[in-house]
């Protein structure tokens, strides 16, 4: 029988203790730079249960209390930040503790242009589940310009009916159920993340093409005049608590348990 690689001969399984009674086990997420939207949110929702570190500004974490690692990385960590994240995932694995989000995944390529014309749209993609963010097609209406009044008039009208159905349909997207839940799972997947933000046309027969898959939730932005009508900060709340539910349920089943006792969830 030929020998195994020197890496694998050398990678040692370590069993993580159970935590101390009265210890809850915690989720590390790990960041490199500054820190996403959606992390301070995420701590008070999962209060006492998060651990953060940031990549090159602190000394590598214990993983004593881990049961879950999530990196959260603006793009792809570089230089000694890249090298520390992946010692961590290499920790972490020789422990057990399952890694969402892996650093240095494969990642996944923008579509091309050529979709640009097709109904655009967003979705987050939670540890297989996908809940649907809003439409990416919502174009402004245009300016008044140097034109007479009624002509100004007549094109903040048109604006106005514009952004109201755009924000309706924008709505009506965001409270419909999921479309292509496989496609879109499958697509975070290949690029390597667990929870993700995934951008994706739809074509006029129904067919859906990938854009683009970023790791991590990114949150709409809850200011402008269209914010309130599209009711933007209810729905970040909803996949922020979704987002906590999600991960508080993946701690749990790894919580207390050892080598050759993980949850078959």
């Amino acid at each position: 029988m030929s020998e195994p690689p020197s890496h694998v001969a050398r990678l040692k399984l370590v069993a993580p203790a159970p935590a101390p009674p009265g210890v809850r086990a915690r989720l590390l997420v790990v960041t490199a730079g500054e820190a996403p939207a959606f992390l301070e949110p995420l701590r008070e929702r999962m209060t006492g249960l998060v651990t953060v570190h940031r990549l090159g500004e602190e000394a590598e974490p214990g993983l004593d209390e881990v049961r879950l690692v999530l990196f959260a990385l603006d793009g792809a960590a570089e230089g000694p930040a890249a090298a520390q994240a992946r010692r961590i995932a290499l920790r972490a694995d020789t422990c057990w503790i399952p890694v969402l989000n892996r650093p240095n995944g494969p990642g996944a390529a923008a579509a091309p242009a050529a979709w640009a014309g097709h109904e655009r749209r967003r979705a987050y993609v939670l540890m297989g589940e996908v809940m649907n963010a809003g439409r990416l097609d919502l174009e402004p209406g245009p300016s008044g310009g140097r034109r007479g009044l009624a002509q100004r008039l007549a094109a903040a009208f048109g604006a106005r009916q514009r952004d109201r159905a755009g924000a309706a349909a924008d709505l009506a997207f965001a409270e419909a159920p999921p479309q292509a839940v496989a496609q879109l799972a499958a697509a975070c997947r290949a690029a390597g993340a667990d929870v993700a933000t995934v951008d994706y046309a739809l074509q006029p027969d129904g067919a859906v093409r990938v854009i683009k898959v970023r790791a991590g939730v990114e949150l709409a932005a809850e200011a402008g005049r269209l914010a309130r009508r599209r009711r933007l900060a209810e729905r970040n709340r909803r996949v922020l608590d979704r987002l906590a539910e999600t991960l508080e349920a993946a701690l749990a089943r790894e919580a207390g348990t050892g080598l050759g006792r993980r949850s078959a969830a």
